[in-house]
């Protein structure tokens, strides 16, 4: 089985962030599209957007099912480090003036189906903007909207994720994980690495 390859040094260092790990059984067509991202072996970031009042920034695109907003996301590009892709997104993703603070947590997965299994990671990393008014600057990214929302929110999003019908339940069980895990990041205030 490939390993995810990570270009930071001391990433499994677990007392430095959150460390979760999770082993997920999935349907063929989610696992084909999963399976066609680990072969590249770089994983993917989600971005968590803080404003200094607390509130983080979710997004929707015109495909999903109704009703169903998110944490940004995107894949780690080849010689790109996690952190610059990470940045990166917010810009096409956001457009937003935004400072890094720190590395949030990082679940890797096991994903399986009939077919076989892959290994997969996501990196939350924690932004800081002074901004309120996002627009993609990525003529690729489909985002149909944005909206402002309180931390203890992100349960309830996982929730509402979890609870998808199919064709989108595994998709919506696979990200439900990095709203939990933002989520306990926040609500425990861990400091800056």
């Amino acid at each position: 089985m490939p390993s995810i390859s990570w270009p930071w040094p001391d990433w499994e260092r677990a007392e430095r962030f959150p460390l979760e790990h999770r082993e997920m059984d999935l349907g063929e067509d989610f696992y084909r599209d999963m399976a066609r991202k680990a072969s590249q072996g770089r994983g993917e970031v989600v971005l968590v957007i803080r404003r200094p009042d607390g509130r983080l920034l979710l997004h929707t695109k015109p495909f999903y099912p109704p009703h169903t907003w998110r944490l940004p996301s995107g894949g780690i590009r080849p010689g790109e480090s996690p952190e610059e892709a990470a940045c990166r997104e917010v810009q096409e993703e956001t457009g937003l003036p935004a400072r890094l603070e720190r590395l949030l947590g990082v679940i890797t997965y096991t994903l399986r189906s009939q077919a076989g299994e892959v290994p997969f990671a996501s990196a939350l990393f924690l932004f800081r903007t002074e901004a309120a008014r996002p627009a993609a600057r990525d003529a690729d990214e489909p985002i149909s909207g944005y909206r402002w929302v309180r931390p203890a929110s992100l349960h309830r999003l996982a929730a509402h994720l979890r609870r998808l019908p199919p064709p989108w339940h595994d998709w919506g069980r696979f990200r439900a994980l990095a709203h939990d895990l933002a989520a306990a990041a926040l609500e425990k205030g861990l400091p800056a690495t």
